[in-house]
């Protein structure tokens, strides 16, 4: 699965065992340096090498006690100096001692209270300056299925989150607001997390998750926008077909500006799936722009090099569909020399900041796409 997270930083809690040391795990997976945290030193760089050896990710193992304040400091402070930033945080902490309500003393509630409700509070203090001034970061807390259920002597957990409902802070808020759980709510945050700032209403982003198949995407009025690799270094210079600010209707295959090797990209495709009968004459006009945070290095429409550049920036083992096995029909329509302005062809404008990609599309029966290249963070 490609999250889009490669590059990144994270830190897992109570990361020597059980769920923290699988999520440690496929955080590392999905290309991060992991640095995770326990109390027990062996048992937590028994599973530091273990993730190691599965994935070849760099892996920081920092014994702590997130219970205590000053550990939860220098351990933020360590993984700082040694990786950078931390721009996922894990929240996770084991369980305090089972006991009845009339069993547990003052102490023990206290206790656990340092340790899964205070730890999270810490941490996602110590973190959150950082993640506000880059403009992206990921907090994930874990805990106990008593949010949900009621489980025998197990009663604190069930006061931390209230099941149904989760916390947000808008930009420019300095509190905290809790709101439902809504599919809406992350389906307008999902391109502001994976650097698109805004998208005309001709635009639907397809979420990150495991590839989906195009026939799930399908849309008269709309163009589709999904995102590819992210954080990917280039390892040598990448084709592209527009690379400069301005009007394009007109490329050739032998115009080969590059971007060049080095460079740290995200990559996105746009693709035009017709619903309605597969006609060929009813082709349709769609006009719309996107707004990344980045700024834009290169577009590729040439059927050819969308080909090409499958294997390098496309998503890993994704079945790019051509129409009818025609490969010709896969990118944007040039312009001809000498054609009249009404022919159906392919507009594409990219703005003096090279931030906002503008198209005017003129779409046919096929499965229309492009990709973009945007410099990531």
């Amino acid at each position: 699965m490609e999250l889009g997270i490669r590059g990144k930083v994270a830190l897992v809690a109570a990361a020597s065992k059980g769920l923290g040391k699988a999520t440690a795990l496929a955080l590392a997976e999905e290309g991060c340096a992991v640095a995770v945290a326990a109390r027990g030193a062996a048992d937590l760089e028994r599973a530091a090498e273990e993730i190691r050896q599965a994935t070849g990710a760099t892996v920081l193992a920092v014994s702590a006690d997130v219970s205590r304040a000053a550990d939860c400091k220098a351990l933020i402070s360590r993984v700082r100096a040694e990786l950078g930033p931390v721009e996922i945080l894990v929240n996770n902490a084991g369980g305090p001692p089972p006991g009845t309500f009339t069993d547990v003393s003052d102490e023990d509630w206290l206790a656990a209270f340092q340790l899964n409700l205070m730890s999270a509070v810490r941490l996602t203090r110590l973190v959150l300056p950082e993640m506000r001034a880059r403009r992206w970061g990921r907090i994930i807390n874990i805990t106990s299925l008593a949010v949900k259920q009621p489980i025998p002597k197990s009663g604190d957990k069930a006061i931390l989150l209230k099941k149904g409902s989760s916390a947000r802070i808008r930009p420019g808020q300095k509190e905290l607001e809790t709101v439902p759980y809504d599919h809406a709510e992350y389906h307008e945050l999902w391109p502001l997390t994976n650097g698109v700032d805004e998208l005309s209403e001709k635009v639907e982003f397809v979420p990150p998750a495991a590839p989906q198949p195009f026939e799930l995407f399908r849309s008269d009025e709309k163009l589709f926008l999904m995102p590819e690799r992210q954080n990917l270094i280039l390892e040598k210079p990448l084709p592209v077909d527009i690379n400069k600010p301005g009007r394009c209707e007109r490329y050739t295959p032998q115009h080969r500006p590059l971007v060049a090797a080095g460079k740290k990209v995200n990559s996105y495709l746009l693709f035009f799936n017709q619903e309605g009968p597969k006609n060929w004459k009813n082709y349709r006009k769609l006009t719309g722009q996107i707004t990344f945070s980045k700024p834009i290095l290169g577009v590729i429409g040439h059927y050819q090099k969308l080909k090409d550049t499958d294997a390098i920036v496309g998503i890993e083992g994704f079945d790019y569909p051509v129409f009818m096995q025609r490969e010709k029909d896969r990118g944007l329509d040039n312009r001809n020399a000498g054609a009249d302005e009404q022919m159906a062809h392919d507009v594409i404008t990219i703005s003096p900041d090279r931030k906002t990609l503008s198209f005017e599309i003129s779409s046919g029966p096929w499965i229309d796409q492009f990709r973009v290249i945007v410099q990531a963070n």
